[in-house]
């Protein structure tokens, strides 16, 4: 089965390409939420804004595929170990 390597924010998920394709179609869809802090220097009270708007983003992440001997190599290389 053909696998994709989704890539969002900081992290990037290895998955079915259909299952990636239907996570980016429902994110495609959302509403983005914002919360801004904010501090009034004069008074020094802090305050939150909460917004959600309309999704205008060109870019939501990326969608890579990967064929199955890369994969399998990838998969039997394992999780790296940690650098000192």
């Amino acid at each position: 089965m053909a696998k994709a390597i989704l890539n969002l924010g900081y992290g990037s998920y290895v998955m079915n390409m259909e299952q990636a394709v239907v996570i980016s179609e429902m994110l495609a869809k959302a509403e983005l939420y914002v919360s801004k802090y904010h501090r009034d220097k004069d008074t020094n009270t802090a305050t939150s804004t909460h917004h959600i708007y309309e999704n205008d983003s060109s870019e939501l992440g990326t969608l890579k595929l990967v064929s199955d001997e890369f994969y399998r190599l990838s998969k039997l290389a394992g999780k790296p170990a940690d650098e000192k």
